[in-house]
Formats: structure tokens, sequence, C-alpha cells
């Protein structure tokens, strides 16, 4: 069984629950997000730890 959740904010593709688990991501304001949009937005994101990474890379 699989029911609408809603449309991906970014692609607008639906999002659905699928057999009780969200075939996407719920971002803040109940907004969803489907899996590869979450992973691009993830991928353009530097994490903590890369942040921290690079900096100790420039300082001499």
């Amino acid at each position: 069984m699989q029911e609408l959740i809603g449309a991906c904010v970014e692609c607008e593709k639906p999002v659905y629950c699928k057999e009780g688990f969200l075939d996407g991501v719920l971002i803040e304001n109940h907004r969803v997000l489907c899996f590869p949009c979450n992973d691009r937005r993830a991928a353009a994101a530097p994490t903590a730890k890369e942040g921290l990474h690079d900096r100790a890379k420039e300082t001499p």
C-alpha cells in the first residue's frame, strides 16, 4: 500500500509513504524532499568535519 504524502519541494515529484516507510526525507515546516534531491543537497553542503579539515590545510 502507498499513500501520497506530498510533492518534493525541489523537483515536485510525488513522495509516498510505502508500506509504512516514507519514500523521502521530512524537512522543516512539514515539507518533504525525495531521496535524489536530498542526496544532491547533502553533497552540496560541506559537513562540519570537512570544514575543519580544510581549515587545517590552509594554516601554515
